[in-house]
């Protein structure tokens, strides 16, 4: 059995538990760092400029980043202005009191962040709240940082975890970074099968009570959230009929020119210079002009499995579909 050294501080009470945790990078920072290996000297005023310049865009970029994720993460969770979790009852009183806690951890690394949060409840409050907390952060950065010009992708998974002195160590940190690192390939949110599971899990449940039908509804809106992309991984879909109706009026719509106008110039910018980036663009493009941008919500009850949102086949696609009609024909 593994001790620790006598002089090393014991962690107080360390639990291990399952949480739900999010990863995603700030794309492109590796090598602008590298275009800063150099101190700046005032005897070279082009040098100093420069200097300043690429801290704007590494270190100020980041920065923006976090700015931009916690003031979302202060909108969404600002429930005193809200009218709807102000009831009369006791028990929806209650239900307000326990909602209004999330108890998300959010960890920044250079240029990447980590957000979690534990699945057990803490001093009572609803752990699916967290959990909507993260999703919809997620689901917001990947369009709003597009817009901004500086793209993240990133990884959604349930994992077992602990927290000792502050810090978080565990599986959901790591198969949220290696779904950001290993499969999430261009700009979006890939989520994981056993992040899916939670939400069947959720959803086949019996409420019993008002929290129980919070959670259930909860996992549906979040269900809807989620499609299986053309390598067959499922990801965050924020620009389907469930995410236009959370977000509410056009949700990411009006953003959408900008958007694909950055697409267009990094597609452009890596075309014939850098096959690998050039081909994650044409990926994002092809999630873009997907026919059923801005669609209205379905009107069928929600699966407790994810949907494919319809999309156009690719060239590859059609050829094959070509030759199996052919074959089929002889």
């Amino acid at each position: 059995m593994a001790t620790m050294p006598d002089d090393e501080p014991k962690p107080k009470n360390p639990t291990q538990q399952f949480w739900v945790g999010a990863w995603f990078d700030l794309l492109g920072q590796r090598e602008k760092y590298k275009k800063l290996d150099f101190v700046p000297n005032d005897a070279e005023p082009e040098k100093v400029k420069a200097f300043y310049d690429g801290l704007r865009d590494t270190v100020g970029a980041v920065r923006e980043m976090r700015e931009v994720i916690d003031n979302f993460r202060k909108g969404l969770n600002d429930v005193d202005s809200k009218d709807v979790f102000q009831y009369k009852t006791p028990e929806h009183q209650e239900f307000s009191r326990r909602v209004r806690t999330t108890h998300v951890r959010r960890t920044a690394m250079s240029d990447g962040m980590f957000l979690a949060c534990p699945l057990k409840s803490e001093d009572g409050n609803v752990p699916l709240r967290g959990v909507y907390d993260i999703v919809m952060t997620c689901l917001m950065m990947v369009p709003a940082q597009l817009r901004r010009g500086y793209p993240i992708r990133g990884g959604l998974d349930m994992g077992g975890g602990t927290e000792i002195d502050g810090e978080f160590f565990g599986a959901a940190l790591v198969k949220a970074y290696e779904l950001e690192s290993k499969y999430a390939q261009y700009p979006r949110i890939v989520v994981g099968k056993d992040f899916v599971g939670l939400l069947q899990t959720a959803l086949q449940s019996q409420p019993r009570d008002v929290i129980g039908q919070f959670e259930r509804g909860t996992a549906a809106k979040l269900m809807g959230l989620i499609v299986k992309d053309s390598d067959g991984q499922f990801m965050l879909d924020y620009l389907g009929p469930a995410a236009t109706e959370m977000f509410g009026g056009d949700g990411v719509r009006p953003m959408l020119p900008e958007i694909r106008a950055f697409v267009v110039r990094e597609r452009d910018k890596f075309k014939g210079k850098d096959a690998k980036l050039f081909g994650r663009y044409v990926k994002l493009l092809q999630y873009l002009d997907m026919p059923t941008v801005g669609a209205s919500p379905a009107s069928e009850p929600v699966s407790s499995a994810p949907l494919q949102r319809d999309r156009r086949p690719n060239r590859r696609e059609r050829r094959a579909e070509a030759r199996a009609a052919s074959k089929s024909r002889r």
